[in-house]
């Protein structure tokens, strides 16, 4: 117990969630969050991953700001500066890995993750519809547009 006017140093230390397999839960601090997009749906961290946050908990995510840290547990995303947490999932690259997505290229690219019909993750990276773009969903295929030099995406023909 500190003396009085005696100054404390806290320490910041990972804590995770309880459950019945707390055991099992891996968990890593030292995170910060890059941008959220998509109305809180996907969560970029400074090391560049991505995060699809569960659909119950966006109205939470929403509103976490740029450089929170974070502590990501298997499962869920803790907000340190918060103290508020979400369940989320990683995002993986599909195919081809992350970066070697160029638009005009030929072939199909997989959504990884998909919000409000408008913002996609395609190979790694955050795409920005220009319009909605209504019914696409993770694991439907798309190829750009080779008029387009930015992110425009439509539905391959068969």
């Amino acid at each position: 117990m500190p003396k009085r006017g005696q100054q404390v140093r806290s320490r910041q230390r990972a804590h995770c969630p309880r459950s019945a397999d707390h055991l099992s839960l891996a968990c890593e601090s030292g995170h910060w969050i890059e941008t959220v997009e998509g109305d809180g749906k996907i969560i970029k961290l400074e090391d560049g991953s991505l995060w699809e946050v569960d659909d119950i908990d966006t109205v939470t995510t929403s509103i976490w700001l740029p450089v929170s840290n974070v502590i990501v547990c298997t499962g869920k995303m803790i907000n340190v500066d918060d103290s508020e947490s979400a369940a989320v999932t990683p995002v993986m690259p599909s195919r081809g890995g992350r970066g070697t997505l160029l638009p005009g290229t030929s072939g199909t690219h997989s959504i990884e993750a998909a919000a409000n019909d408008e913002t996609f993750i395609i190979n790694g990276e955050i795409f920005k519809a220009k319009t909605y773009c209504f019914g696409f969903e993770r694991g439907d295929q798309v190829r750009f547009s080779p008029a387009q030099h930015s992110a425009h995406v439509r539905r391959p023909r068969y």
